[in-house]
């Protein structure tokens, strides 16, 4: 009998030691895969604080085993939550400053700029409207909202239209303009028809349009797109730049001859304007050239200030104020 009670109590601490031991695991498991996703997320820059924001309205992630269905509420909250967040984003960061009209006369530099101490060279600020009223065409302001019926997707956006019967090719530059929102449209219901989204994932894009700059001649209009899908973000720029007295379309290589020499001088005022090294330091005199003059990866537009040129990265993008900008225009 004290022999059985033996045995017993021998099979009882196995029992309880490899409990410890599967417990020990499941934590450091836990930890380790904490660590992991902390590691992740400071490695991304503007897209991080974005996440950030919503992180904040998040409920916190509990560790439970199987799924009940006070679970499933708890998903259910999650992706409200989520949803609600993106909503308040939308509205908190929407361009509001087209319902004023546009403004009438000249610039005033002061609203659009910044002044550095060090070296009292002026740089443009932010992405802040300029539209006028006071010119032979105007811009109306439409927005859009995509029609779904999935719980976790939301693309909406803010953007121009042109408006004025001295434009030739009119429609067509409308259509151009409102062919970015549509670009990301499209990309998202080709990826659901090829079977990649599920009923659950989300899908969260955010184009909010500001003309940056327009007279008789021309216009510049930058797209500022955030984005979000199967946990990872994305936050964007995109300028569209019409001629409004031949009705063209301006790519970024017909306005300024972005060759070697434009490449390193970008190098340089970047790396003065934005304290800025890293990534654009590393990058080759040809490849900044290549980025430059992408109608995609690169970004040129006009403002009060001058011409704002810059390349779109992983994380975000860098632009440099040029002031100086017509002795680099492109010679026709």
């Amino acid at each position: 009998m004290n022999q059985k009670k033996d045995s017993n109590g021998w099979l009882i601490a196995v029992v309880i030691a490899i409990v410890v031991l599967w417990l020990g695991i499941v934590v450091m498991s836990g930890l380790f895969g904490y660590m992991l996703f902390q590691e992740g997320a400071g490695t991304k820059l503007v897209s991080g604080l974005m996440e950030e924001e919503f992180a904040e309205e998040k409920p916190e992630d509990e560790f439970v085993f199987g799924h009940s269905d006070s679970d499933k509420d708890e998903e259910k909250k999650e992706e409200a939550a989520t949803e609600e967040a993106f909503e308040d984003y939308l509205e908190d960061n929407s361009n509001e400053n087209y319902i004023s009209g546009g403004i009438q006369g000249a610039y005033d530099e002061d609203d659009y700029s910044y002044v550095d101490e060090k070296t009292g060279k002026k740089y443009y600020t932010e992405l802040k409207d300029a539209s006028r009223s006071d010119l032979n065409y105007s811009v109306s302001w439409q927005e859009y909202t995509y029609k779904t019926d999935y719980k976790n997707v939301i693309i909406k956006s803010t953007y121009p239209k042109l408006a004025g019967e001295n434009i030739p090719n009119l429609d067509y530059i409308n259509d151009y303009i409102f062919d970015e929102v549509e670009f990301w449209v499209q990309s998202f219901e080709e990826y659901v028809e090829e079977g990649y989204f599920a009923e659950d994932d989300e899908f969260y894009f955010l184009a909010d349009a500001y003309v940056t700059y327009m007279d008789e001649e021309k216009i510049s209009i930058v797209y500022s797109e955030y984005g979000e899908a199967d946990g990872s973000t994305m936050y964007y720029l995109y300028s569209v730049n019409v001629d409004v007295q031949n009705g063209v379309i301006l790519d970024n290589a017909s306005i300024v001859n972005m060759d070697d020499e434009f490449a390193v001088e970008f190098r340089e005022r970047n790396r003065e304007q934005n304290s800025a090294s890293g990534y654009i330091d590393e990058m080759s005199d040809q490849e900044i050239e290549e980025y430059l003059n992408s109608p995609t990866m690169g970004v040129v537009f006009y403002t009060p200030l001058g011409l704002e040129v810059g390349v779109n990265l992983d994380y975000g993008w860098y632009t440099v104020t040029f002031q100086d900008y017509e002795k680099y225009l492109k010679k026709l």
